[in-house]
């Protein structure tokens, strides 16, 4: 998640995962959706669109191995997509280079342009 002043990242546990897609499960019976509404929800529930819905310090304490970036210590960004042709997917590996050393990201979820094009919002000329 970005902020104007950090960037925060979120470990995805399979915990935090499976709890996640059993609330959705949950939550679409509760309202009387049937077996594939359920399935929708379940894998809905694998986004991060979640934590656009928490405060910052909520993602922090999620789990002991969330943490975040000031973006003023952000020197350098590096953007790489690779694209599996054979299994149809992609991943985006985003390195952050701050003072302190690099931190690498990978996401399956989203696309290069949308984290570039986010990315560019908070930190502006730095990324290209």
């Amino acid at each position: 998640m970005l902020t104007n002043f950090r960037i925060l990242v979120a470990q995805q546990t399979s915990q935090i995962m499976k709890e996640n897609a059993r609330q959705a499960k949950l939550a679409a019976k509760q309202s009387g959706k049937g077996f594939f509404g359920q399935w929708g929800a379940v894998i809905g529930s694998y986004s991060s669109q979640r934590y656009l819905q928490m405060l910052p310090q909520e993602i922090l304490n999620e789990t002991a191995g969330n943490y975040s970036i000031l973006n003023n210590q952000i020197r350098s960004v590096r953007i790489k997509e690779d694209y599996d042709p054979e299994e149809g997917t992609s991943e985006v590996k985003l390195t952050l280079n701050t003072g302190s050393g690099k931190t690498e990201l990978t996401y399956t979820q989203t696309s290069k342009k949308e984290i570039k094009r986010a990315l560019q919002q908070t930190l502006g000329d730095m990324v290209r």
